[in-house]
């Protein structure tokens, strides 16, 4: 009797001590997760601040069009160029010398339409160093076009380092051997990394939105209750 005392006393020892190296796993990857997730929602913030930031200023200074360091064109109702700023010079010569000319041919098509369909058009353009928006606003009652260029290579490489930070996060939650859940109040699974669906080969279409007691037997049912008391 003493010896079984024993062998269950040791068994509930490895177990605690199983638990304990568990949480501590846990709440390691936690942290992780966490800074992870703040360095994503900082660069998003900045990034929207940014593109505030920059949209005020290019409408301040789209009245200054010669001053101004963005592209400024004004092209006739027949597409013809009545005027354009030095930037706005150094975009187009950019864009016709490419060798099959499309980006300018799809510039002309956007002005074109924005005039006869009488509203306001937005053109994507990227050079080797650059990546802009060009507004396109018809003035119908003077006949012409104006076009309104916002360069967007910072917010561009902001994007691309949010990109780059929101991988890294998927890579610490999917990349371990730990299962990591998030559950609402009810018991409903929010949230499985990829790990939950290779372990338990539920997958995360059929496990989302679903109580965790689903996929647990009544010992782990147990188990679990205990752990969230």
């Amino acid at each position: 009797m003493e010896g079984k005392v024993a062998m269950l006393e040791r068994a509930l020892a490895r177990e605690k001590a199983a638990r304990k190296q568990a949480e501590g796993l846990l709440e390691e990857k936690s942290i992780e997760i966490y800074h992870a997730y703040n360095e994503v929602k900082r660069l998003n913030n900045e990034l929207k601040s940014e593109l505030v930031k920059k949209s005020k200023d290019a409408v301040n200074l789209a009245a200054f069009p010669r001053e101004n360091p963005s592209p400024v064109m004004r092209f006739s109702n027949q597409q013809e160029l009545l005027y354009s700023n030095g930037p706005g010079e150094t975009l187009l010569k950019a864009i016709k010398s490419e060798k099959d000319d499309k980006q300018y041919q799809r510039l002309i098509n956007a002005i074109s339409a924005a005039y006869e369909e009488g509203k306001t058009e937005q053109f994507y353009a990227q050079t080797d160093s650059s990546h802009l928006i060009l507004t396109i606003t018809p003035v119908l009652s003077q006949g012409y076009v104006n076009v309104y260029g916002f360069d967007q290579t910072e917010i561009k490489a902001a994007e691309e380092a949010l990109v780059t930070k929101q991988q890294e996060l998927d890579g610490i939650i999917n990349g371990g051997s730990d299962m990591i859940l998030s559950i609402d109040r009810e018991g409903k699974i929010t949230f499985c990394n990829e790990v939950w669906s290779t372990k338990t080969g539920i997958s995360k279409e059929h496990s989302l939105g679903k109580p965790i007691f689903q996929f647990l037997e009544q010992s782990g049912v147990e188990r679990f209750i205990d752990i969230l008391r």
